[in-house]
């Protein structure tokens, strides 16, 4: 699902399957020019901000308990519209400041 929230924020949401939530796991992107923020429901305490750039601590929740990780955003490049569009992010995850992984991120929105 995609909405605009402002001149050039918008929030794409999708469920996920997940054997342990019945009724799935519903995650939100909110993307404002250089920065995207990650949150998952039903874990509370999950939000992630990715920002080119820059690295920000975030919490995180893996259900079986609860991470502070540091998120560096190395590349963000939006091209989503109303109508739909592209978002693609690198970043990397570091604990306790060792680095964790190297991630890509390649999301595609068109009307179905």
């Amino acid at each position: 699902k995609l909405k605009k929230r402002g001149e050039d924020d918008f929030e794409i949401s999708y469920l996920e399957s997940d054997d342990d939530f019945p009724g799935g796991v519903k995650t939100t992107l909110r993307i404002e020019p250089q920065t995207v923020t990650i949150e998952r429901e039903p874990f509370p305490a999950t939000r992630m901000t990715v920002q080119d750039g820059q690295r920000h601590l975030c919490h995180y929740d893996t259900g079986f308990g609860h991470l502070m990780i540091g998120v560096f955003g190395e590349k963000i490049v939006s091209s989503i519209r109303e109508d739909g569009g592209e978002l693609s992010m690198q970043y990397t995850i570091d604990i306790n400041s060792s680095l964790a992984s190297r991630n890509e991120l390649y999301i595609t929105v068109k009307e179905a």
